[in-house]
């Protein structure tokens, strides 16, 4: 976990420790069914079928993670093999790539739903308080 991620999370937990129990509990009534598990995008990063970038919420992204291995095989069927084997090495790299760095990607998009969570309580309670 990098510094800048270590910062994040505990700014995130100081604004936390400031709310409300009814802004406590909006917050994770918010979140709870955003977060991700880095266990379960490391499982689904296994299928190099871009079925992570799925759970992610990054469609566009698995779709085209679905379509590279059909071009893959396109093309050795096709007889472009250097072509297909060029392509099947980078994408292997790219997956790989992920796969280690999980823990670090679901982490910041964990970290972003919370800020995004807690940017909305603070404004929705906050103003409601004012006099």
């Amino acid at each position: 976990m990098s510094k800048r991620d270590t910062l994040i999370e505990s700014e995130i937990l100081d604004k936390l420790y400031t709310l409300t129990d009814e802004e406590k509990r909006k917050f994770y009534e918010m979140i709870e069914s955003k977060l991700r598990d880095p266990d379960t995008y490391a499982a689904l990063n296994w299928s190099f079928l871009g079925l992570h970038h799925f759970y992610m919420g990054h469609y566009i992204l698995g779709c085209t993670c679905l379509s590279v291995p059909l071009l893959i095989i396109i093309l050795f069927l096709n007889r472009f093999v250097t072509l297909a084997f060029i392509l099947l090495f980078a994408f292997i790299a790219t997956e790989l790539t992920e796969l280690f760095r999980s823990q670090q990607i679901v982490l910041r998009h964990n970290n972003r739903i919370k800020q995004e969570a807690l940017k909305k309580i603070t404004e929705k309670y906050r103003k409601s308080r004012l006099p």
